[in-house]
């Protein structure tokens, strides 16, 4: 809706490296974070967390379940639908050529709000002007203005992702947060846009060149833990 701020939500998943616990209320330096390369909308290209808009009298965290379930394949139940009351709802609307595919239920962790601020993501031809405001209005030139809300779960494993909507994500991959943050600092030092799109075409670490939020989320984890006490 034009003229309208749209509100998402981001789903943070994470899991342990190796044998010792993830991080508690946010993911460590070490955990590995599911993110997916974003396909056929706003950001195509840029990896991203699970996660969507948030629907009608809808919690953040029911939205956060029912996104990672749609997306991904993985079911986490809620504070307000178990993960049986989740695939009932969800299962109909899934395409039958991939519901053959593997659907994982996780018991145990459910997809709770994180302690992180919310992201606002303004998209359009220049958006150091976007972000400017003329009589509490946003420019013309902004074409897409969001906020993003982050829940998330911690899990004891890696669980597989399956690709349930092919339309719009390429891939998902488990990625340490360590590896995200530093694609942030390679892609910032880069000379502009090109040149991290071109050293993702090269394969290094800028290759994940991460969705304004998931960029603004992966500082804050890491923030978060260069201040935590050894």
């Amino acid at each position: 809706m034009p003229g309208s701020v749209c509100v998402g939500v981001g789903v943070a998943v994470w899991a342990p490296a190796g044998e010792g616990p993830a991080g508690a209320g946010l993911p460590l330096p070490d955990d590995l974070v599911l993110v997916g390369c974003r396909r056929g909308s706003h950001g195509e290209g840029l990896w991203a967390l699970p996660g969507g808009w948030v629907e009608w009298g809808e919690p953040f965290t029911a939205t956060g379940s029912r996104e990672l379930a749609e997306e991904a394949g993985i079911f986490l139940a809620s504070a307000s639908c178990t993960v049986g009351e989740l695939r009932a709802a969800v299962e109909p609307t899934i395409d039958e050529s991939i519901a053959t595919k593997s659907l994982v239920e996780v018991e145990g962790p459910v997809v709770k709000a994180l302690a992180c601020p919310a992201c606002s993501n303004i998209f359009g031809a220049d958006k150091a002007a976007a972000a400017g405001r003329l009589g509490g209005r946003p420019k013309d030139d902004v074409s897409m203005h969001s906020v993003t809300v982050f829940v998330g779960a911690r899990l004891t494993s890696v669980v597989a992702a399956t690709r349930m909507e092919p339309g719009k994500c390429d891939e998902w991959r488990w990625v340490p947060l360590r590896e995200l943050a530093r694609s942030c600092t390679e892609q910032a030092e880069a000379a502009g846009p090109e040149a991290g799109a071109a050293a993702a075409s090269e394969g290094g670490a800028a290759g994940f060149v991460l969705f304004p939020s998931v960029a603004a989320f992966v500082g804050h984890c890491m923030s978060v833990a260069a201040a935590a006490p050894a």
